[in-house]
């Protein structure tokens, strides 16, 4: 039996990832069965995901939709199982839930053992890529995009994570660089990254923003910590970049290292030294931007675009509704 209607109860708006990438993108892309969960369509649905979704408010409707017969799937695509407070309450929706759905493999190990069921389903993106100019410009760009973070174990996190690369940014200064930082906190711009020593520009986040910033980068940084947090990450940030056929030099946490072989269609950097000595190359080589850029662009359409991480979501509610 085919599945007929899913609701999905959402983290945020478009806005948020999270929730653009595994919901509101997923209902677009299945729009003969899949819409936001509506309270008046309750009994029409076989099928209700709780994406990011897990307060006690949310634990009670997920036991009662399951008490009336509704297939539960639970997403997520954050490790927060170290959190006193939230671990708790992921562990009983876990248990509520016949299939809880991850982001990345080190998620789906770690949710395993709270879960009835688990599936690793990957971030899927939209190809709106439009044609990026490679030629000489006066000021090269370095781009830096993503939600501000939080604190993990004590210390800032997402744009936070800038600070490790105080001295390579100190060095590409000198050669006329500037970072672009596209986020959702101004104050944490202000406070974290404008002190740096290299000339920056923030932008309020927005999808119009980030495609715009894409076209104008030479590269994206994603530095990482690498922690039992990080390393449970998806890969979302640095698979947007490379579809755009952007080089990404990022750290080597596994979902990275799962998509960018490192030298070919990307670079993972450790050290300060490691990042000097790949921001130099491909800033002083707009052939070899290009050339990674094209490689980035081509593992990234064959592996993650939405109307084929679709099909894992439609074989996953078609499933649940036998």
């Amino acid at each position: 039996m085919a599945i007929r209607k899913v609701g999905f109860i959402l983290v945020g708006d478009r806005a948020t990832a999270s929730a653009r990438l595994r919901g509101h993108n997923v209902i677009d892309f299945l729009p003969e069965c899949a819409e936001q969960y509506n309270p008046a369509n309750r009994d029409l649905y076989q099928v209700v995901v709780f994406q990011k979704r897990y307060e006690e408010r949310d634990i009670a409707l997920a036991s009662d939709l399951r008490n009336r017969g509704k297939k539960i799937v639970f997403d997520m695509c954050d490790n927060y199982l170290s959190d006193a407070r939230k671990r708790p309450l992921l562990e009983r929706i876990c248990r509520i839930a016949h299939v809880t759905t991850t982001a990345s493999e080190q998620l789906e190990e770690l949710y395993a053992p709270l879960s009835n069921r688990v599936v690793m389903i990957a971030d899927g993106l939209l190809d709106t890529a439009k044609s990026k100019a490679h030629g000489p410009k006066f000021q090269p760009v370095l781009l830096w995009f993503g939600n501000h973070g939080e604190r993990v174990l004590g210390e800032e996190r997402g744009m936070g994570d800038l600070l490790m690369l105080r001295k390579p940014l100190e060095y590409l200064a000198k050669h006329n660089v500037l970072l672009k930082v596209v986020s959702n906190s101004r104050e944490k711009y202000q406070r974290l990254v404008h002190p740096l020593p290299i000339p920056s520009v923030y932008r309020e986040w927005a999808i119009s923003t980030i495609e715009d910033e894409l076209l104008s980068a030479e590269a994206v940084l994603i530095p990482v910590k690498v922690d039992d947090f990080s390393r449970c990450k998806s890969n979302n940030r640095a698979a947007e970049a490379m579809l755009r056929m952007l080089p990404v030099v990022a750290s080597p946490i596994p979902s990275y290292s799962g998509t960018i072989e490192h030298a070919k269609n990307g670079f993972l950097c450790s050290g300060p030294g490691e990042w000097s000595a790949v921001l130099d190359e491909l800033l002083s080589s707009p052939a070899r931007r290009q050339q990674v850029g094209m490689l980035a662009r081509e593992k990234i359409a064959k592996d993650h675009l939405m109307k084929d991480v679709c099909r894992d979501w439609r074989r996953l509610f078609d499933e649940l509704a036998h």
